[in-house]
């Protein structure tokens, strides 16, 4: 839809420049979210072999939480 409108005049320069900081700033703030999401569950996968071996830190037990926690939101 927003593809075929077609904009003349200042406001289509407003608007393009507006469309290319909103990209940037997509990309910054969401850019590479599966990557992300596969590094978190690889130490949460780390932090568990460890338990299996001996106990968890606090420091790491508060770390697992944390990444547990980012995973739930996302």
């Amino acid at each position: 839809m927003w593809a075929t409108q077609m904009v003349n005049g200042w406001m289509s320069y407003v608007l393009k420049g507006f469309k290319s900081r909103l990209k940037v700033w997509n990309k910054d703030e969401y850019g590479g979210l599966e990557n992300r999401v596969l590094g978190m569950v690889d130490e949460i996968k780390e932090l568990d072999v460890k338990e299996v071996v001996r106990n968890l830190s606090s420091m790491e037990v508060e770390a697992k939480s944390d990444l547990i926690k980012n995973l739930q939101w996302r």
